[in-house]
């Protein structure tokens, strides 16, 4: 059974096999992403996290923003070395009790990882490694206005920034911004964009099953 199905005919001589493979281009889909603004009076809280194996070390960051996309307070954090889905888990976590313990509600919380939105929308199984994180946060999202959405990562740009901020500064831990001047240079700008809507193109690879040499 071909293991690639999408791959049609492939030839069986070496010769022939190689001009196959330099002549194949996947297909590339393409989307326009842009970070949306909550509803009038409503909050919203972007989170990530990010392990780097060669570091062995894990940071967690979020923002949140009013429903002008103005910053209201951010904040990203060193934490043990664990696995990307474990560290995107504490972040959603972090973020939501900043916003439940300092009355940001109601408030969108919204998270690039979509495992974390099925498990939540309980449609997934929860994983055994997130396990106590996630049950926490089921418990603290019980009777508050809050709603879980997913972005993919083009449209979690800020959150995605300040997880790697505190690796370009050696003896950084954790930073916190309660203001767009407190942001980085890098921050300012995407915040900026976002604000703006300005767009950004996400381009996947596709499985090219009409491919054929």
């Amino acid at each position: 059974m071909n293991r690639y199905p999408w791959l049609v005919n492939i030839p069986s001589s070496w010769p022939w096999m190689v001009k196959f493979f330099e002549e194949y281009s996947p297909r590339l889909s393409r989307k326009v992403v842009r970070w949306s603004w909550p509803a009038v009076g409503v909050f919203k809280c972007n989170t990530d996290g990010f392990s780097k194996d060669q570091l062995s070390i894990s940071s967690k960051a979020f923002c949140v923003r009013n429903c002008h996309g103005d910053l209201i307070y951010a904040q990203t954090d060193c934490t043990a070395f664990c696995t990307a889905l474990e560290v995107k888990v504490k972040a959603f976590r972090s973020g939501l009790l900043y916003c439940v313990q300092n009355n940001y509600l109601p408030f969108v919380m919204e998270t690039d990882s979509l495992i974390i939105k099925k498990v939540l929308d309980r449609i997934w199984k929860i994983p055994w490694a997130i396990a106590v994180d996630t049950r926490c946060i089921m418990e603290e999202l019980k009777d508050k206005e809050v709603v879980v959405t997913h972005i993919v990562k083009e449209g979690n740009k800020l959150a995605d920034f300040l997880t790697n901020y505190v690796f370009s500064f050696a003896g950084t831990n954790n930073s916190q911004f309660t203001s767009v001047e407190d942001l980085p240079g890098q921050a300012q700008a995407i915040l900026h964009g976002d604000k703006q809507g300005t767009p950004n193109l996400r381009i996947k690879k596709c499985q090219n099953v009409n491919f054929n040499i």
